[in-house]
């Protein structure tokens, strides 16, 4: 019986929302975005139980709040309450430091587009509307999240 291939989950936080993409064996299966209410983590904590206990991953992937996070506030809020769930998962947590390899993250979300193409929908440009290319720019991130994991794991 072959090996069942990797599950990854990796999640992005904003003040405008949360999102999460789903990869197996390196490949995108699902993306979700969501918008708890302000100061609710527990709101936030209960939506990331509820994707772990659908998708069943092997790996959940977030920013380190410790290492030089830019996030503050709200954000940074529910970033620890995301942490903090993510390590009381039974998946392995790997947080990591949030890396700009790009000029902006336009550019870092159309490359990201080239190796996912199923996030065309999402590419951001500057004529979408700024609340709407912020929630969008948030998928690429945890996308980078997953990308970091899948290439240092080569899944």
């Amino acid at each position: 019986m072959a090996a069942r291939p990797e599950r990854l989950i990796a999640v992005a936080v904003s003040s405008d929302g949360i999102a999460a993409v789903c990869l197996v064996g390196g490949k995108l299966k699902n993306w979700q975005l969501w918008r708890p209410a302000p100061g609710r983590e527990t709101e936030l904590r209960s939506k990331v139980r509820t994707l772990v206990a659908e998708f069943g991953p092997d790996i959940i992937a977030t920013e380190d709040p410790h290492l030089d996070c830019r996030k503050r506030g709200r954000s940074y809020a529910s970033l620890l309450a995301l942490v903090q769930d993510a390590q009381d998962q039974p998946a392995r947590h790997i947080p990591l430091q949030r890396i700009q390899l790009y000029r902006n993250q336009i550019e870092e979300a159309q490359a990201l587009v080239g190796r996912f193409t199923e996030m065309a929908a999402y590419r951001p440009n500057r004529a979408i509307p700024a609340n709407t290319l912020r929630r969008y720019l948030l998928y690429f991130e945890a996308l980078s999240y997953a990308v970091r994991v899948c290439n240092a794991k080569r899944l």
